[in-house]
């Protein structure tokens, strides 16, 4: 650790010639009186490093004492600062020397370093040039780059996009961009930029120049590429494109299209909105160390964040308050003092900029998602909607058109995977962390039992039972088996045996979300198949119902991971629906934990 240290003090004193104690102990990470004991050790050594006194003091190694690596000389020390740009450093005229350099460097390292040397080189290439391109080969580019090292002036002749020009130029630095040379050099005072292939003629100079003391190559570079750009496509078109036709422009257009491309969607018949904005407020982190949603603390964080998150999305949208034409609201179902919050802000929203008022169900906003992530639907189409508080099944007949076929008896899907990872000590939400732990496990390595229900529920005689769900008998399942290995001291379990009773569980959730679903959708004869909600992110429930549709010959549809979990955008295409449908709200508007749809 000392001897490290040592050789870097040294080696810094060499490269910035006077240096202070305390900037020594910085670059160290040591202390200033670690620092004069080390000073003491290289001067004991026969090191010739002595101290100036005074304000503008610091160590210093005696004038010309150089520290030889293997005998470099002053080109192959150039060169290997190009050792990973072979291609480079040839056009430069610093191959040889590049060369003589790695093997002076080779022959320094002890012998068993040796053999794993060149991996960087084997293993690693630079192509410079772009595709379809070559790299330019310039004429002049040694004798420039020669007199940018050596800080002489030359005398070019340029040939420019107007006309051939002569010009003395103070060459400042060469960069390599795309396959070609660009020379920054300074004439009658101000810096610009040379193509190095159109220098048709170049002469260097005995003359010297001074170069800059606040000269920065990569900032200036940086600068110039951008001013450069900005003239060279300074205009700006609007074209018309289909999906297709977009995923054609980002794969075939250059570098410069496609980093200014900016797609906007337009609304068509089919699907009348645009998502212009999609602010979402999640609590996550605030209920996680409570193990679930603790509701007053919910409501009060909505009185907190909805102002806030309003004016966000406002701004992200680019509109004004002004140019809104109404305000839609969830009326339910759903904790009722969080859906005060919003109710009332968007009654009292709504009273006073004299905008009409409209209630959306929570559960329609999430039905409405298919919609706005995959455009008209093949109707009828039988959704599916999985959530922390809900499970229900319904068959869509039209747009804004629900009928519910089946709903859960008791637990949600995802209220089951939150008791269940907090059975196993995983944290809320559970259901994120239950499915990345079951990609792990294997899904037979426990039998858990798979509810069926044959019988229609007396409080909703209405439904036919078949397609009703259950997961409490699931969920005790995963207790008796937690219970029995802690009974055989086999409590904690092992990461695997987590996975797997993950898995496992995973499984038979799954199984039975798909099995009513498919049910429905051939019992009623659906022409398409839906799943909305948050459990919709589920990984396992995405691929088997995408794989079970192919089977089966029934197109299924699946939101966008940000269209999965409660959001705005539903909300708002829901609204948007019942608003085109003439559906208005009072004042009198208020909340319903319990609304049906």
């Amino acid at each position: 650790m000392r001897a490290s240290r040592l050789l870097s003090i040294l080696t810094t004193l060499q490269a910035r010639g006077q240096v202070t104690a305390p900037e020594l102990a910085d670059a160290c990470e040591v202390s200033v009186r670690t620092i004069y004991r080390d000073i003491d050790a290289l001067a004991a050594a026969g090191v010739p490093v002595y101290a100036d006194r005074g304000a503008e003091g610091g160590y210093r190694l005696l004038d010309g004492y150089r520290v030889r690596l293997n005998g470099l000389s002053q080109p192959e020390a150039e060169a290997l600062f190009m050792t990973g740009l072979p291609g480079p450093a040839a056009a430069l005229g610093l191959e040889p020397a590049m060369l003589a350099a790695q093997t002076k460097l080779m022959a320094a390292l002890p012998a068993n370093l040796r053999p794993n040397a060149g991996r960087m080189q084997e293993r690693f290439h630079l192509d410079a040039p772009s595709w379809f391109g070559e790299a330019e080969q310039p004429k002049h580019l040694r004798a420039i780059a020669s007199a940018v090292l050596r800080e002489n002036l030359i005398e070019i002749r340029y040939q420019s996009w107007r006309a051939e020009k002569r010009r003395r130029v103070a060459p400042l630095g060469l960069v390599l961009k795309g396959g070609n040379w660009y020379l920054a050099g300074q004439v009658d005072g101000s810096v610009r930029t040379y193509r190095v292939a159109r220098v048709l003629d170049c002469s260097v100079l005995d003359e010297h120049f001074v170069r800059p003391a606040d000269f920065d190559l990569a900032a200036y570079w940086q600068t110039a590429t951008i001013r450069l750009e900005a003239e060279m496509h300074p205009n700006t078109a609007t074209v018309r494109l289909s999906p297709f036709g977009i995923k054609l422009l980002n794969a075939l257009s250059q570098p410069y299209v496609k980093t200014r491309t900016r797609i906007e969607e337009t609304a068509d018949a089919g699907r009348p909105w645009i998502v212009r904005s999609n602010v979402v407020a999640s609590q996550a982190d605030i209920h996680r160390e409570w193990g679930g949603v603790v509701p007053e603390l919910a409501s009060r964080q909505h009185v907190r964040d909805i102002c806030g998150v309003v004016e966000r999305a406002l701004e992200q949208a680019s509109l004004r308050l002004d140019e809104i034409d109404g305000v839609a609201v969830t009326e339910g179902p759903g904790l009722v003092g969080s859906l005060l919050v919003g109710v009332s802000f968007a009654k009292s929203l709504a009273a006073a900029r004299k905008l009409p008022l409209v209630p959306v169900h929570h559960l329609a906003g999430h039905i409405e998602s298919l919609f706005l992530q995959n455009g008209p639907l093949a109707l009828p189409s039988a959704v599916l909607v999985v959530s922390g508080g809900h499970t229900s099944l319904y068959l869509v007949t039209a747009p804004g058109a629900y009928r519910l076929l089946g709903r859960t008896r008791d637990d949600a899907a995802g209220e089951a995977y939150d008791k269940v990872a907090k059975l196993l000590g995983l944290g809320y939400p559970g259901g994120p962390v239950v499915d990345r732990l079951a990609r792990q496990g294997n899904d037979r390595a426990i039998d858990l039992p798979l509810t069926r229900i044959t019988h229609a529920d007396r409080n909703a005689p209405q439904l036919p039972g078949r397609l009703d769900f259950s997961y409490s008998g699931l969920k005790t399942a995963v207790l008796r088996h937690v219970e029995s290995r802690k009974a055989a001291g086999a409590w904690p379990p092992s990461d695997q045996e987590v996975a797997d009773l993950c898995a496992s569980f995973q499984r038979v959730v799954v199984e039975s979300l798909l099995d009513r679903l498919f049910a429905a959708a051939g019992q009623y004869g659906a022409a398409s198949a839906g799943i909305a909600g948050g459990v919709s992110a589920n990984s396992r429930l995405r691929a088997d119902a995408l794989a079970t549709g192919e089977k089966v010959g029934l197109p299924v549809y699946i939101p966008s991971l940000a269209l999965s979990t409660d959001n705005a955008a539903m909300i708002a295409a829901a609204g948007l629906r019942r608003f085109a449908a003439g559906v208005r709200a009072g004042a009198d508007l208020n909340a319903d934990a319990s609304l049906t749809l």
